[in-house]
């Protein structure tokens, strides 16, 4: 049994439906429960992209940024 935790998030695809995702995750791209998302599928790829709100920050911290 894992004990790996999980929230749901607000994810945007047409309609907006949760999805969990393991909280891990979200602390390394800085998201709060207040972020939403964006998600696009390219082939068997699913890409979340955060979406800026006034009360939330979406700015990645520079660990979580790609290296080049």
């Amino acid at each position: 049994m894992s004990n790996i935790r999980t929230r749901a998030l607000p994810i945007m695809l047409g309609d907006e439906l949760a999805v969990p995702i393991d909280e891990r995750l979200l602390a390394a791209i800085g998201a709060t429960e207040d972020t939403a998302f964006e998600m696009r599928i390219e082939g068997e790829t699913i890409i979340l992209t955060p979406q800026s709100s006034p009360s939330s920050n979406t700015e990645l911290p520079p660990s979580a940024k790609p290296k080049p």
